[in-house]
């Protein structure tokens, strides 16, 4: 089963990432998919439980290649003095 999820998503997620490409430019793309799938990736690893880990981690990593998504470095906050 888990196979086939993989499978379905790796046909499905770049035609929707396309798409998405066409609306926006791709450095948008880019930093923004980045913050979501890290927001992502930071819920998941602090729930208690390693099964999500275990299953949405690689998922996300599955959907950064095929929306070709790099896991950017997390900004410095900007501190005015």
């Amino acid at each position: 089963m888990k196979d086939l999820i993989y499978k379905l998503l790796a046909i499905l997620l770049p035609m929707m990432f396309e798409a998405l490409r066409k609306l926006l430019t791709n450095e948008k793309f880019v930093y923004y998919g980045d913050k979501v799938l890290d927001l992502c990736e930071r819920g998941i690893q602090k729930t208690a439980t390693e099964l999500d880990d275990m299953i949405l981690l690689p998922l996300i990593a599955i959907i950064r290649e095929a929306a070709r998504i790099p896991d950017l470095p997390d900004e410095e906050p900007v501190v005015e003095e």
